[in-house]
């Protein structure tokens, strides 16, 4: 007799004996920790030990097309655009159509789960393993598609711009035309590539919470993503100006008063500035993965990463130091660490947002 089941997380169909009731182990699908239901008509309890299922080969795994329950669906359908989305998505990720009706999208990870670096790092590796191809080439990608992007509206904003400086020089009708294209080209140049770090983080995350992603999420960021992630953006800009004008500000009243109000308003600025830039790299993700309406990303943001300043903070300087050599080996390292430092950068996330109770 075996048991049938489905992982509380993703939604893995699974199947294993009936002698495991109760164990406890980890979806060999998403990693999450999950206990094995008693037999249907058992009234079996579940027993406290910890031995649990060890590895993925305990399972017999099936197709989830095969078999799902009406409760626990692997993807729900946009009623709007026809669009597959995740379970337990609250808001189309292609058209912003509202699938759950009263759902508080910013609740997810509310509770400020705390980041372990160890969990983080052994996680990585493990994604980064088993999808390095992926990996790699995803990012890859994306990295030459923003390089592009940014080279051929540069080339066009410096035509545009030769121009509008021969146009000066012997005004003419097409002066104000030149010059509202050439900041039409820079706004092109913004726009495109915030959409394009908006896929490429839907990517990573796929991968990072998942272990499997598509080259297609490179490009299936919402208009509603790239209105969200410019206004966030400029949010976070205003606020590193606040910081530092306010610093400045500082310093100037404390040099007639004292060295040391001085050296204090110097690092009560530098501890803040920081914290804006160890919060900065998240919001992309919270915008991807929730959608978060008007300035949800901007107060999400900020409440995942309460708690977790230190652990960022040294999940960033092994980022970096990984990067540094990456860069040493003549640059070629960096095809392997840049991939390596962003995947955890997007493990780290899911590990904030992780819910047992989905």
């Amino acid at each position: 007799m075996s048991i049938e089941f489905h992982c509380e997380n993703c939604g893995k169909f699974l199947k294993t004996s009936d002698d495991k009731a109760g164990r406890r182990g980890t979806c060999p699908e998403c990693r999450a920790p999950i206990v094995v239901p008693a037999p249907a008509g058992s009234f079996q309890e579940e027993s406290s030990s910890w031995h649990g299922i060890e590895s993925a080969d305990d399972y017999e795994q099936r197709d989830p097309g095969e078999h799902r329950y009406a409760s626990r669906k692997r993807s729900s359908t946009c009623p709007m655009c026809g669009a597959e989305n995740g379970p337990s998505a609250a808001q189309c990720s292609h058209c912003g159509e509202e699938l759950q009706p009263g759902h508080d999208r910013t609740r997810r990870g509310e509770d400020g789960n705390v980041l372990i670096f160890s969990q983080i790092f052994d996680q990585t590796v493990s994604r980064f393993e088993s999808n390095i191809g992926l990996c790699i080439g995803g990012v890859l990608l994306g990295f030459i598609m923003m390089f592009f992007a940014v080279v051929f509206l540069q080339m066009f904003l410096v035509i545009v711009g030769t121009g509008l400086i021969a146009l000066l020089r012997n005004p003419g009708d097409l002066g104000a035309v030149i010059l509202a294209i050439f900041f039409l080209g820079i706004l092109a140049i913004v726009l495109l590539n915030c959409w394009l770090i908006l896929g490429l983080n839907r990517f990573l995350l796929s991968l990072a919470r998942f272990g499997r992603a598509s080259i297609a999420d490179l490009f299936s960021a919402s208009l509603s993503m790239l209105g969200r992630m410019i206004l966030t953006t400029l949010l976070f800009g205003l606020l590193a100006g606040g910081v530092m004008l306010g610093t400045m500000i500082f310093i100037g009243v404390a040099a007639a008063n004292s060295p040391i109000l001085i050296l204090l308003s110097v690092l009560i600025g530098f501890i803040l500035y920081l914290m804006l830039m160890l919060t900065q790299w998240c919001y992309p993700y919270v915008i991807v993965d929730q959608n978060p309406p008007g300035l949800g990303a901007l107060t999400t943001t900020f409440r995942l990463m309460s708690g977790n300043y230190l652990t960022m903070f040294l999940i960033l300087l092994c980022v970096g130091i990984l990067n540094f050599f990456g860069a040493m080996m003549f640059g070629l390292g960096l095809l392997f660490t840049l991939p390596f430092g962003m995947l955890m950068l997007a493990v780290a996330y899911d590990q904030m947002t992780h819910s047992d109770a989905g």
